[in-house]
This record gives structure tokens, sequence and C-alpha cells, in this order.
């Protein structure tokens, strides 16, 4: 459903998580969509990243331009990619987690 705007990284009964490089741009396309398939959305949100996750990830970004002969994921100077979260709700009389909620009909 969502696979040509962003990668889903991981799905729930309630919930879908994805990654986009541009979050401005591509959210309000993420959400128009579920909304037309009648997916109601309670909430999106960034999903924190820890200082060692960003650490890690600026590290292997940097051993793949050393040691692979193909293009690296990031150019430097680049932002690393938002990793969003959304869910839905059970009920409604359930209550958002801090993370992104979707309305189940």
């Amino acid at each position: 459903m969502l696979a040509d705007l962003a990668p889903v990284e991981a799905v729930g009964d309630d919930w879908l998580q994805f990654r986009c490089a541009d979050p401005r741009a591509l959210n309000p396309q993420i959400l128009g969509r579920l909304a037309a398939r009648g997916v109601p959305v309670v909430s999106l949100a960034e999903l924190p990243r820890s200082l060692a996750d960003v650490y890690l990830s600026i590290v292997a970004d940097e051993n793949e331009r050393t040691w692979s002969a193909g293009a690296a994921a990031h150019a430097p100077g680049e932002p690393l990619p938002a990793v969003e979260e959304v869910q839905p709700c059970a009920s409604a009389r359930s209550a958002p987690s801090p993370a992104a909620k979707l309305a189940t009909p």
C-alpha cells in the first residue's frame, strides 16, 4: 500500500512503521493514501533515535563509503532518513500511545 512512497519496516496488528528521507513531502501523501483506503489515522509521530543509533548509522555509512565499491546510502552532509510509525487504535476508548496511531473502523 505504501511501498512506492516509503519502505515499511515493521507492521503490527494496529500499527506500522516506515522510513522516509523527506517526511515533510511524503507524510501528507502517505496520510492521504491511508485515508483514501478508509484507514483513519489517529496520530503520526517521528520515532526518536538514540545517540548510539545515530552514531552507529554514521559509522556504518562511513564504512560503506570507505569499503564498498558501490555508492554510499547517504552522501556526506545529507540528512539521515526519519523513521515514522503509524498505529491504529483497537477501539475509540483506547488511549493513543506516544507513537503514531490509526483508528480502526
